[in-house]
């Protein structure tokens, strides 16, 4: 993905350095890695072999202002940095212990194919690492899904039961689902604690307190001992697990949620209902094909191409013609995993820490009409029982969800809200049905993959049609 994040500095009132670019005999930064870096804020850790580790070697890098940035380390000492003409280099102020070393430049180490910032290097030799966490050479909540897991508290006894086996899958973005041997299963996402994962509230022990999901690590730091699932009971590690390892790009990461990153360029901006996105496989068309999403009802379709960067973009797009937007740039991590994408307006949208979208359940509702056919042929059946489903924007309680409207012919309508189950909405309170117990909607999905029926009010199921079976006053 070609992104300059580097064009010629602010004028801070600092002389220009014309120092000749750096090199530090002995030094190669192609070992450098990227854990999670989308842009040049983040934290990075100094990794020298041999170099004894202090505060200063922990540093965390933020917006300062237009192509300015503060270097922080653990210490408290800090001090600014500028991007530069040349997009190898940052320069830094005279407050900076480099800026007396004869070249006060800090070299940046990006990835060469996606262009993420995977680290620095000083002018003393010190190679700074992108990272997520701080202190531990191994991130251990990426090893969740490299062995099972079993609770030993009630082993010999008749409480022992399947819901004390469990398996750990990641779905992408710092999300991964629990699973016990009884088929129940709830999401667990990454938090700033390297430690610690939060529980979603699809758990059946949330309303009971487990709201977090603990990580015990081995005696050296380096592997995952064990899990302190529900009700504070230990899953102990079975097997041997191994880290996460290094692969090439993988577009079918693609389908997930993303939103886009209001403080890029150094000014912050509103987020809209176009702000926030959904790319999902679309399963009726060809291998390849996806289907982007946004709240504000607009969808058009992306083609992968031979480039994992780089995806077409449908000619339905309403953005081809007004601001060119042919090609969807994507961004990938060390793992293969997409991290973020490039929409219209040259605006990034960053990969959200929710699972992937295996189906297109939720984008391709607009697709399609909704007809309950069980009154067919009789004088029950009236315009109550066509529907039609439109976008609606975001839940204005719960931003990272969508809502979508149920429209019926005679002009009755209620709001649809998204959850964390792909299958099941939430109903509006201001729905006529929701005092008589209609409080959900349930998605049924065909063999193909495809949106078959929902069931709306008294449980009645609504097949999905490209016409309705008569005429009248079309909503859609």
């Amino acid at each position: 993905m070609e992104v300059n994040l580097f064009s010629a500095r602010m004028d801070m009132g600092t002389e220009k350095a014309k120092a000749e670019p750096m090199g530090v005999a002995g030094v190669e930064l192609d070992d450098l890695c990227c854990e999670s870096a989308f842009t040049i804020e983040g934290k990075y850790e100094c990794k020298n072999e041999g170099r004894e580790q202090g505060d200063e070697h922990f540093v965390t890098v933020t917006r300062e202002g237009d192509r300015c940035y503060r270097w922080t380390n653990r210490k408290g000492g800090w001090w600014l940095c500028w991007e530069t003409e040349n997009p190898k280099y940052l320069e830094v102020d005279d407050k900076c212990p480099y800026y007396d070393a004869g070249n006060p430049r800090i070299k940046v180490k990006k990835c060469k194919k996606t262009d993420v910032i995977e680290g620095f290097l000083t002018p003393w030799g010190e190679k700074f690492e992108a990272v997520i966490h701080y202190g531990s050479p191994v991130n251990l909540v990426e090893q969740l899904d490299k062995a099972p897991y079993e609770c030993h508290r009630y082993d010999g006894t008749k409480m022992k039961t399947d819901w004390h086996f469990v398996t750990i899958q990641s779905e992408g973005a710092g999300v991964y689902r629990w699973t016990n041997r009884a088929g129940v299963s709830w999401s667990i996402y990454e938090t700033d604690d390297p430690l610690t994962l939060s529980v979603s509230e699809e758990c059946p022990y949330f309303n009971d307190g487990h709201k977090e999901c603990k990580i015990v690590p081995n005696e050296t730091n380096d592997g995952i001992r064990a899990l302190i699932g529900p009700g504070n009971e230990k899953y102990d590690v079975k097997g041997t697990v191994t880290a996460k390892v290094a692969r090439d790009p993988d577009p079918t990461t693609l389908p997930r949620k993303y939103r886009r990153n209001p403080n890029l360029g150094g000014v912050k901006r509103d987020m809209t209902n176009a702000d926030y996105i959904v790319i999902a496989k679309a399963p009726e068309y060809q291998k390849g094909v996806f289907l982007w999403s946004n709240s504000a009802g607009e969808t058009w379709m992306v083609y992968s191409t031979k480039d994992p960067t780089k995806f077409k973009v449908d000619a339905a797009c309403p953005y081809q013609i007004s601001e060119g937007f042919r090609t969807m740039n994507v961004s990938y991590n060390k793992y293969g995993e997409v991290v973020s994408v490039e929409g219209p307006s040259g605006g990034y949208f960053e990969a959200e820490k929710c699972p992937p979208l295996k189906a297109t359940f939720l984008t391709l509702l607009p697709l399609r009409k909704y007809e309950c056919i069980k009154y067919n042929n009789t004088s029950k059946k009236d315009d109550w029982h066509y529907v039609c489903i439109t976008p609606a924007g975001i839940d204005p309680i719960r931003p990272s969800l969508r809502r979508f409207l149920w429209q019926n012919r005679l002009g009755v309508e209620w709001y649809l809200y998204e959850t964390q189950d792909p299958f099941i909405f939430e109903v509006d309170e201001k729905c006529c049905y929701f005092k008589e117990g209609h409080t959900k909607v349930h998605i049924l999905i065909g063999k193909d993959g495809t949106i078959e029926a929902l069931k709306g009010p008294w449980g009645d199921l609504y097949i999905a049609v490209d016409e309705f079976s008569s005429s009248g006053c079309c909503i859609a």
